[in-house]
């Protein structure tokens, strides 16, 4: 850095130097001057020790292996139930009774689904569930962890969503623990039945939907719809769409299927022609909150 020349007058010739105070020294004590030194001592002392204390942890710290973030305690009342889904053992611990679960490919090189359907027992009470989804490496590590949520109505079923944002490549565990639930009046009664499924295949993209019947009380805001399509029972695909539905009444709803499969057999080419279709629906308690 290149430092300024003196300010000079209109002439060109130097500004003269301001007169400098004269002050007057006041010479410390021998106490003062001894605490001083002391200070200093304990300053290099407290240094060498922490520059120590780091060489020797350093190393240590950087070799130890991240350990998992504890996921909140597990609100459910039973025990946990495992499935091998594309070879990764799942383990579910929820009030909610899990079907068996499927999982998509890598999606967009960005995501890979988890899906399955659900069930609640209960005639008078609707649950309003959170869960975390984790996923493991060999060595108990996460690789992966998000929330989902959801929400049925008394008595039905409902369809789990679980996303993952990272690859799962070296996935060999997932958990999806319910951790907090909220049991308790319904939101509305009634519910929705698939009356006319429909499907349409064209360039390895399918499309599943139809006309749906209602017998809601009152009108849902901001639902979602899941479509899902079995063979034998076992789920193949799924799509969600965000349809207008009436309280009582028909509708239409349509959405792109998602392949998804419980080994490493995805859809191919075509729609089985045994295949049998589900809606289920997804109620939001929040949008409901001021209802």
């Amino acid at each position: 850095m290149s430092i300024p020349p003196p300010p000079t007058h209109p002439g060109g010739a130097a500004s003269p130097e301001p007169e400098r105070p004269v002050t007057t020294r006041r010479r410390l004590s021998p106490l003062v001057i001894a605490l001083i030194a002391g200070c200093c001592v304990m300053l290099v002392a407290t240094l060498a020790l922490g520059a120590t204390t780091l060489s020797l942890l350093g190393p240590a710290a950087a070799s130890a292996p991240p350990t998992p973030t504890p996921t909140p305690e597990s609100t459910a009342d039973s025990g946990g139930r495992t499935q091998t889904v594309r070879g990764i053992e799942v383990v579910t611990r929820s009030d909610i009774e899990f079907g068996d679960y499927a999982m998509s490919d890598l999606r967009d090189g960005v995501y890979t689904l988890l899906v399955a359907p659900m069930s609640w027992s209960d005639q008078t009470s609707g649950i309003d569930a959170s869960f975390d989804i984790t996923a493991y490496d060999a060595e108990g590590r996460i690789v992966n962890r998000n929330p989902a949520s959801t929400y049925i109505l008394p008595g039905q079923e409902g369809f789990f969503q679980g996303i993952f944002n990272e690859d799962l490549s070296d996935v060999v565990r997932i958990t999806v623990e319910q951790t907090r639930v909220e049991i308790g009046p319904p939101l509305m009664t009634g519910g929705i039945e698939l009356t006319y499924p429909d499907t349409l295949g064209s360039d390895r993209r399918f499309y599943v939907g139809g006309n749906l019947t209602s017998t809601l009380s009152i009108a849902p805001i901001s639902p979602d719809l899941f479509f899902a399509g079995y063979v034998d029972g076992e789920l193949f695909g799924y799509c969600s769409d965000i349809p207008d539905i009436p309280a009582g009444g028909e509708f239409v709803s349509t959405c792109e299927l998602i392949p998804v499969t419980r080994d490493e057999h995805l859809l191919d080419d075509r729609i089985p022609k045994d295949a049998e279709f589900r809606a289920y629906l997804e109620l939001d308690p929040i949008a409901h909150e001021d209802y």
